[in-house]
């Protein structure tokens, strides 16, 4: 049971806001000079709700007999601006924390989305302890959006608004009963659930705010019917020769719509299929020209479906370029749009698939940010548009195709967070749907080219768990896949591409199975075809960044092998082309952390020829390239891959120039925080520096448990951990 926001309960009564240490509470509220009406404390998941509430609290009017009245909460408002959102104007804080509470100090009331993201986050937690504090209780609100406040796995409410805290400021386990109004379909709705926050805030009765607010749409609707009535006389006088009118200008309004709907689709297609980012962000712009230049009343919902998809292209255009801001901005204002026609049209598949394709999207930009928890959010909106679809009947190699994006999204999420067999679920339902689609399809290349996508996945997680030889046989199914469908359309760039990336991971499980030779083949392939379509195509960032890190892979593996020359090429390559992105993708994660690969692997090639001061400085910048990308996203696991790769260059570094105390620090820091890590795992590419820290700590008996899980596996990567297998 949840407290809604006009029952009267208070922290006595209702255990809600239990004062800490006893402390007289009354009045505490009472200053009229708060600067904030409400301080808005939210989830980044939950983001769009937050702009949505503060927008209807900012905008909303009190209704003219209410203002001025004296209730518990005071002197009732003539509005409820304005309201504080940390997001919106703390961009530019040096001191985030003093900011956070000056804001709260100075909001008459604190209002918590509540959902399972809110619940989780530690920030939501904090605000509202922070404001607890302060002795307002009463003052908390919550806003139900999402998740179960019964359920102990989906609870909604932070622990903050869950239990009281006392008197030294802490958390106790007493539970108390939250102010909540729920905005749930199963609960108030929106609109209800708006009303009833909103007289929990000034203080009055529920019922007679939803009154006036009846009376006050009443009134509304009597001013429209009037003046419609008037009008009608009026119109019926040129209807005769509007219908004319009317007719040529729906004709035209459809040839428009069908020429935008061919610039978007198969237009759009060709041009990414030959990599011109140029072009195809250029059709976007030029299909929301049109779409700002139409009068509201040409906007039909066929038109808003195509402005929408419009603004996904820009989105994917932005994020391309590594504008993740104005990506996101694309993608937020498409996925408005796509809800209002689907809500209206919810008949139409296709429109259905652009609304699942924008939470895709907006989840991309999460994940690309580290953000995983709001990622995995939206990849689950994402999959459940998609599912009601399959579930009422919907089931076509394409719509199969698209249950396998989704479920290969939450995949990743898992596999960033270390849940293996989590992702493996995952992987092993995405390959079945593919199969299912390839039945139905059996000439389909795009069918085709899923079941390789889902081999790829297949592959690299069981490369992970050791499991080697299962791997190198989903890789080869992958790479097998690719060369058929790139060979059946030779000039489709995008098919070569896919191809190229096939050939690079395979090269990399042949190259932890010690099949050096083959392996360098596959990586030297996999280069040259995305250098080829980088320089006919420089703006395409994706491909540059492909084509960067499979030149690393290369020069890595030639300096491993002893080809010093070719490694420095080919090494010098990836990092510069990596860094002439860098203006772009500041807050990439992804590209920091191919960034800080790069630079390892050259510091590496420097040890290894003998120039330590060049050693030195790109492990310098490596190290502070890392430190950028614990502080974004500590639990990445790439991230922790590149920190581990950090620590163990430092501590060689230290080690050659006689600092052994230093050398001794960074290899233990290495150990301790990567120990939980890699007690259970049976990844290589965490194994093998594992156990080359611990012995050149000495601990040889601790490592040995490790060497002998390398050896099961039949690990042979050219390197130190090789040399203490054998």
């Amino acid at each position: 049971m949840v407290a809604t926001p006009d029952s009267g309960s208070d922290e006595t009564t209702t255990g809600a806001s239990a004062g800490a240490g006893g402390r007289d509470v009354t009045g505490a509220n009472s200053r009229s000079d708060f600067r904030y009406r409400a301080f808005l404390s939210y989830s980044h998941a939950d983001r769009k709700w937050g702009r949505w509430l503060m927008r209807k609290l900012e905008t909303y009017r009190v209704p003219k007999r209410l203002v001025g009245r004296e209730t518990a909460r005071g002197v009732v408002p003539a509005k409820l601006a304005p309201v504080f959102r940390d997001r919106d104007e703390l961009s530019s804080a040096s001191d985030l924390s003093d900011r956070i509470q000056q804001a709260l100090e100075d909001s008459a009331a604190l209002i918590v989305i509540a959902s399972p993201a809110s619940a989780r986050s530690r920030w939501v937690n904090e605000e509202i302890l922070a404001y607890k504090r302060l002795g307002r209780f009463e003052h908390v609100h919550c806003f139900i959006v999402d998740g179960d406040p019964e359920s102990e796995d989906d609870n909604c409410f932070a622990p903050a608004v869950r239990y009281r805290i006392g008197a030294d400021g802490r958390l106790t386990d007493i539970p108390v009963e939250p102010i909540a109004a729920d905005a749930r379909a199963i609960g108030d709705g929106r609109q209800r659930a708006l009303t009833r926050l909103i007289a929990g805030l000034l203080g009055v009765d529920y019922d007679d705010l939803y009154q006036r607010e009846l009376v006050r749409r009443q009134r509304r609707m009597f001013a429209i019917t009037a003046a419609s009535v008037v009008g009608m006389a009026v119109t019926a006088t040129l209807a005769g020769l509007a219908v004319m009118a009317r007719q040529d200008a729906e004709r035209r309004r459809g040839q428009a719509e069908s020429l935008v709907g061919f610039m978007l689709g198969d237009m759009y297609e060709r041009l990414y299929e030959i990599g011109r980012t140029d072009i195809y962000a250029a059709v976007g712009d030029k299909a929301t020209e049109y779409f700002k230049s139409l009068e509201s009343d040409d906007l039909t919902d066929t038109a808003l479906a195509q402005r929408s998809e419009a603004l996904r292209k820009i989105g994917e255009t932005r994020a391309d370029q590594g504008e993740l801001d104005r990506a996101l901005e694309a993608f937020e204002f498409a996925l408005e749009l796509s809800e209002s026609v689907t809500t209206r049209q919810p008949q139409r598949t296709d429109w259905q698939l652009g609304l699942a394709e924008t939470h895709y999207w907006i989840g991309y930009v999460d994940w690309k940010r580290g953000e995983l928890d709001a990622a995995a959010a939206a990849f689950r909106r994402q999959l459940q548009v998609i599912e009601a679809l399959v579930t009422r009947g919907d089931q076509t190699p394409e719509l199969l195709r698209d249950l396998g994006y989704a479920y290969t999204n939450l995949g990743r999420i898992e596999e960033g967070r270390g849940e293996l067999d989590t992702a493996l679920e995952h992987y092993e339902r995405v390959r079945a749907v593919n199969e299912q689609a390839a039945r139905m399809a059996p000439d389909d290349l795009d069918t085709r080219l899923e079941s390789g996508f889902a081999h790829n996945n297949l592959g690299l997680l069981l490369m992970r768990m050791g499991r080697l030889e299962e791997a190198e046989r989903h890789f080869r199914e992958d790479l097998e896949i690719k060369t058929e469908v790139a060979d059946a359309q030779p000039g489709h760039g995008l098919f070569r591409g896919y191809q190229a990336t096939s050939q690079y991971f395979l090269g990399r499980i042949l190259e932890v199975t010690g099949e050096v030779a083959e392996a360098m083949d596959q990586y030297a392939a996999a280069a040259g075809e995305m250098r080829r379509q980088f320089s006919e195509t420089p703006d395409n960032h994706a491909r540059a960044k492909n084509y960067a890190n499979y030149e690393r892979r290369a020069g890595d593996l030639a300096r491993r092998r002893g080809d010093m020359t070719e490694a420095a090429l080919r090494l010098g390559r990836a990092a510069g082309t990596l860094r002439s992105l860098g203006g772009d993708h500041a807050e990439d994660a992804e590209w920091l952390s191919d960034l800080a690969a790069a630079d390892i692997a050259v510091a590496f090639l420097s040890l290894d020829t003998g120039n330590l001061p060049h050693a030195e400085l790109k492990g310098l910048e490596a190290y502070g390239v890392v430190g950028q990308l614990m502080s974004l996203s500590p639990g990445d696991v790439a991230v922790q891959r590149a920190y581990m790769s950090a620590l163990l260059l430092q501590g060689e570094l230290a080690r050659l120039r006689g600092d052994e105390a230093t050398a001794t620090r960074e290899w233990e820091v290495l150990v301790r925080q990567m120990h939980d890590r890699v007690r259970d795992s049976y990844d290589p590419d965490w194994l093998a520096p594992y156990v080359v820290a611990l012995h050149r700590l000495g601990r040889t008996k601790e490592a040995a448990p490790y060497v002998q899980r390398l050896r099961e596996m039949a690990y042979r990567r050219p390197g130190p951990a090789l040399a203490l297998l054998e």
